[in-house]
């Protein structure tokens, strides 16, 4: 067979219930390819391929890996500045110092202090080209693989669980989330980790950078897409923006939500309240719904702004516009904007209240009958 004939892996891993099959393809893949010093540089695309996949389920599952503590990620750079495929380890010590994550531990002193103690000179495992197995020369890797009891693995779970919800249940966390083009694939519980270990002023630099972070490695790159979240977070990647970028970094990242839905309804409403004309807001959603609205993450709609908008049908049975329906659109009217049912073209909408303020005396259909009440 042609490429490595063997893949070192934690014996673990096989037996841990919060891992999938596919965790435990792209780690045994992981394991084919590592060095001498454990290490390996890994195109996810091509790893995809390999095992046949998409690249969001080989992202989960290094996901996985990396929180369940298998995996060691590093990301790499190319000489321009732009980024290349990240290096991953496969983690197999018992105990694992910072010279073992460090970009130093490839160097000769680290070489010789994890060699210390390894049979040499005919003892070892016979070298294997491309493998990083124990060598006769050289055995850098410590074997002594990571011994979890049940009660520790549930535990590492239920910290899981506990951070996912704390994760969902916080909204500007969430809001910023998902204004991130990898949001989809990225690993929840180590975002949020990132997240929470950075100062409140901190999380307002990324966040108010976002926009401008982004759109700087999408130029650099020549296209759409980003690297990860956490890495963002992680490595304070908002700090490297250039002056004149975080110049004009000072609007907020924005966040596109779709005309006619409901958060849509509430930034409309609530900038009619407001005073703002909305027309232009209006007639851009219906025209082009695929482009969305811009919304500030600090301005995103509230649970309370939600609940306080009324559901109404846009027409009936009959496909006729229903006595509300044709209330709201007189009273927008008066300021030039067809709310009708051929505009907005959805069975329902969210408005302010059933029916306009002031306008009870629409509770009659234009048949003449009674209203449903």
């Amino acid at each position: 067979m042609s490429g490595p004939r063997y893949s070192i892996i934690p014996a673990d891993a096989v037996t841990d219930n919060r891992l999938e099959g596919r965790d435990l393809q792209v780690l045994a893949l992981l394991g084919r390819h590592t060095n001498d010093g454990g290490w390996c540089s890994r195109s996810q695309v091509k790893m995809a391929r390999e095992i046949h996949c998409g690249r969001a389920t080989i992202q989960r599952g290094l996901a996985r890996l990396i929180e369940c503590g298998y995996v060691q990620q590093r990301a790499m750079t190319r000489k321009d500045g732009g980024d290349r495929a990240h290096e991953y380890r496969v983690l197999l010590d018992e105990v694992r110092p910072d010279s073992f994550i460090n970009d130093g531990d490839e160097s000769d002193a680290s070489a010789a202090s994890e060699t210390e103690g390894v049979p040499t000179g005919g003892q070892g495992v016979p070298t294997q080209d491309g493998q990083g197995v124990p060598t006769h020369e050289r055995a850098p890797i410590r074997t002594t693989l990571l011994k979890r009891n049940e009660r520790e693995t549930r535990a590492l779970g239920a910290d899981i669980e506990v951070t996912v919800v704390a994760a969902e249940a916080d909204t500007a966390f969430m809001a910023w989330l998902m204004s991130w083009p990898t949001a989809a694939s990225d690993s929840l519980v180590r975002t949020y980790r990132a997240w929470i270990g950075l100062t409140e002023g901190e999380r307002a630099e990324a966040v108010d950078r976002t926009a401008a972070s982004i759109a700087q490695h999408q130029g650099k790159v020549g296209r759409k897409g980003c690297y990860a979240s956490f890495t963002y977070l992680e490595e304070k990647r908002w700090k490297r923006l250039p002056s004149g970028a975080v110049a004009t970094a000072s609007s907020p990242a924005r966040i596109l939500v779709k005309p006619r839905g409901l958060d849509w309804c509430v930034v409309f409403w609530r900038r009619r309240r407001a005073g703002e004309r909305v027309k232009t807001m209006f007639d851009m959603g219906m025209t082009n719904p695929e482009l969305g609205y811009g919304v500030a993450v600090a301005d995103l709609p509230t649970d309370g702004e939600r609940a306080s908008l009324v559901k109404i049908a846009t027409w009936d049975d009959a496909r006729r516009t229903t006595p509300e329906m044709a209330a709201w659109g007189e009273e927008l009217a008066r300021e030039g904007i067809s709310f009708t049912p051929h505009d907005l073209r959805t069975p329902f909408i969210w408005v302010p209240s059933r029916w306009p303020p002031g306008r009870e005396g629409n509770r009659l259909a234009a048949t003449g009958d009674e209203a449903r009440q």
